[in-house]
């Protein structure tokens, strides 16, 4: 048996078996409810706990989102808010310390999202662990009132949040969506029933709900899926229940997934979707406030008496007793076919670092070169991306890779289908500062990049190759620079008619919207198309071109244009208050402050890797502090000492000296040249300055936040210095008190002899 131990067993065993009683317990553990409720003093003490196991062919990473999410939607759903957490981390001996590093990370990346302190834990090697796994998350918090699991009320209505099997379609289309595509599932279906992995929480919504009032109840469709997560609300609350199947939402990436592997969406574990009772006379505000905060939500049904018993209304009207599934259909088709993919070589599911061997780009059999061969065969096509391969492998286009890879694609002549377009099965990726190609390129094996070639292709025959490279501010300039022709689309513009249609993808009405806007406005069709991105969608640009070669040179052109300077012998790179609570979530939050992370990682990469200094500045604020509203200064409380909010933003690549500034009660301290050299919990003597001396600097490189504010003075200060200045425009952002502010601070700083790169 997988999962859950049965009802039987739980009443009979479990149930009866609970220590001691205590006076505190105000919910105690039963048949619904995922967490404890204990009256301390005059507040209550919310308490849930989960294990919380890795999906395989998932990165890293997201181990620490989903184990945050996971433990904190149980206290959520009691409407409070999830105040602290504790976990154990169980590893297989030989994991290697940066995997667990990344865990560690992102667990507390998640809290920092949700604004949860971590007071505890534990992390050890054990033998008989095969696979990262969190032993236990527990979560709890403090709270004046508590929306009891077991609270629903006759007349109430049943609503969810989402739809039905959120984790089960979701795990399904990334663990094996390769097994998807093969068997015809379109490449649009695969990824947005994969995006679901992230919405596998409920923390979001059940707060939001909370707020709106009315809710008497709330519980999380976990194991068993929407079924069984009705039944346990109904059950703990001693009510029937009438669920209408018909009024229940099933998206249909979602249906398509669980059609494909054979189980049924309503009976499929679904953590992240959130079963409501609700007052008849709120249902109305519970549904916007949900809609405002963009979450999908449906009235499904309404709790009853007990005698009315607990029943599903069919499609076709007829009724049926509601049963809880005994056995959740994901567990065995999951471990079904894990059980037949190749063995696991390491806790992600391949060993980290290890790929499978480039392809070795060479002229084929029959043609004297790639250049040479008619590309108007299958010969000649295949030919073209193996020459436009080497290329790209032996040149600096390691920082345009996205977080999704890039793939090269070319069409045969008048192509109409994917089977029709060439790629690489293996799409080309990043490792560490190098690209490989994996595999060799054969026709069928892009799905959803080939609609991007088929559609410009159906605009102007001769564009019949395309790659996907990394979205900046900077590639869109280099590639206007560079005399490409350029538009984009808004994935948020899409159609219904389009979204709702497989036979479209966004990428393809993207293609074809950014196209034909050109042409209706005279501008000639454009060779580079790129989006902003979406939700849980990463901005990419598209190069076209007649052929991969062609793609292959542009690429190159936009790498050679946005590539890093090497650093040379005599400079530095200053990182500037990268902090917790100048970031999203934080207590001065600058927008988009989270942004400048990635950029600032690369920079960060190359300076370590030529041997040169980075210093990162720190606000270091008293609780006191002069600048802070409450002593009469303009910015609230923020970047206190020893607190969270000041430390560095976890995703930040710390590998250099950290100088803090602004420690004085009494005394404001923007720039990085009023720091001194931290030393333990304190500050020490060493101004930054004069450690920039001893390292022989004397051309600064700065980034950071803010680019009005903390990065200005720094540049000021530096060139009042004699220090020749680049200003990292990807790595920074604004505050912009009064819009145009960042841009304004820029060009001010360009007129006095800094450089924007």
């Amino acid at each position: 048996m997988i999962g859950k131990v049965s009802d039987e067993f739980f009443r009979r065993h479990i149930l009866p078996h609970l220590g001691a009683s205590s006076p505190l317990l105000e919910v105690k553990p039963q048949m619904g409810v995922d967490a404890a409720v204990l009256r301390v003093g005059e507040q209550y003490l919310v308490v849930a706990e989960d294990p919380i196991f890795p999906a395989p062919g998932l990165p890293l990473e997201s181990f620490g989102w989903f184990t945050v999410h996971i433990g904190a939607s149980d206290v959520a759903v009691l409407g409070v808010k999830p105040q602290f957490l504790s976990y154990s981390l169980l590893l297989p001996p030989g994991t290697p310390e940066e995997d667990v590093a990344a865990i560690v990370r992102s667990i507390s990346a998640a809290c920092r999202e949700l604004d949860i302190a971590i007071v505890g834990g534990h992390t050890g090697y054990y033998p008989a662990v095969t696979v990262p796994t969190i032993g236990g998350v527990t979560v709890f918090a403090l709270a004046d009132r508590v929306i009891s699991p077991a609270g629903a009320r006759p007349g109430d209505r049943l609503l969810l949040t989402k739809g039905a099997a959120v984790e089960a379609a979701g795990l399904l289309a990334a663990v094996f969506g390769e097994e998807m595509r093969q068997a015809g599932i379109s490449e649009e279906t695969v990824c947005e029933a994969a995006a679901q992995v992230y919405q596998m929480s409920v923390v979001k919504d059940a707060l939001t709900a909370a707020a709106a009032g009315g809710v008497h109840a709330m519980h999380d469709a976990t194991e068993g899926g929407v079924l069984r997560g009705v039944y346990e609300m109904a059950e703990a609350a001693g009510l029937g229940v009438r669920l209408d199947l018909a009024r229940v939402p099933i998206s249909p990436a979602t249906a398509a997934t669980c059609r494909y592997f054979g189980i049924d969406p309503l009976a499929a574990i679904s953590e992240g979707t959130l079963v409501l009772a609700v007052a008849p006379e709120s249902v109305a505000d519970v549904l916007s406030a949900l809609r405002r905060a963009k979450i999908t939500a449906a009235e499904v049904g309404v709790f009853l008496p007990a005698a009315e018993g607990k029943v599903v209304v069919r499609a076709d009207g007829s009724s049926a007793p509601l049963f809880p599934p005994e056995v959740d259909p994901f567990w065995e088709v999951f471990f079904r076919r894990l059980g037949a993919a190749p063995e696991a070589t390491g806790p992600g599911g391949a060993e980290r670092g290890a790929y499978p061997a480039p392809v070795s780009p060479g002229t084929p059999a029959g043609a004297s070169s790639s250049e040479g061969a008619d590309t108007a065969t299958p010969a000649g096509v295949l030919a073209n991306l193996r020459a436009a391969a080497q290329r790209l492998v032996q040149g600096p286009i390691a920082h345009l890779i996205p977080e999704v890879q890039s793939n090269l694609l070319m069409a045969l002549p008048g192509a109409r289908t994917a089977d029709e377009v060439a790629a690489f099965p293996g799409r080309l990726v990043r490792y560490k500062n190098e690209v490989r190609v994996l595999g060799e390129p054969e026709f069928g094996a892009s799905r959803y990049m080939a609609r991007v070639v088929l559609a410009a292709l159906s605009r102007r025959p001769d564009l019949r190759a395309a790659m996907n490279i990394r979205y900046s501010e900077e590639v869109i300039a280099a590639c206007q620079e560079l005399g490409f022709a350029v538009a984009s689309f808004e994935r948020a513009d899409e159609p219904e008619e389009f979204r709702r249609n497989p036979a479209y993808a966004s990428l393809e009405w993207g293609t074809l919207h950014a196209i034909d806007e050109a042409l209706s406005q005279g501008r000639p069709v454009p060779e580079v198309i790129y989006d902003r991105g979406g939700w849980r969608l990463e901005p990419v640009v598209r190069v076209l071109g007649r052929d991969a070669l062609e793609v292959a040179e542009k690429v190159l052109a936009i790498a050679r244009r946005t590539a890093l300077p090497a650093p040379g012998p005599e400079d530095a790179l200053i990182v500037v208050d990268v902090q917790n609570d100048f970031c999203p979530g934080g207590a001065l939050a600058v927008p988009e402050g989270d942004r400048v992370v990635p950029a600032l990682n690369r920079w960060i990469e190359a300076f370590r890797a030529a041997g040169r200094p980075v210093a990162y500045t720190q606000d270091w604020h008293p609780a006191g502090h002069c600048s802070f509203q409450s002593q009469g200064g303009p910015w609230p409380a923020h970047c206190v000492q020893g607190t969270a909010g000041a430390a560095l933003h976890p995703a930040l690549r710390v590998e250099g000296t950290l100088f803090r500034k602004g420690f004085l009660p009494e005394k404001e301290a923007y720039s990085g040249f009023q720091a001194y050299r931290a030393e333990g919990d304190g500050v020490g003597s060493q101004p930054l300055a004069e450690w920039l001396k001893g390292h022989g600097v004397r051309r600064v490189f700065i980034g950071g936040l803010a680019t009005d504010y903390c990065v200005r003075a720094t540049a000021e200060d530096a060139l009042a210095e004699g220090l020749e200045v680049f200003l990292l425009r990807e790595g920074m952002r604004a505050v912009d008190v009064r819009p145009g502010d960042g841009e304004r601070a820029l060009q001010e700083l360009e007129e006095r002899g800094a450089r924007v790169i």
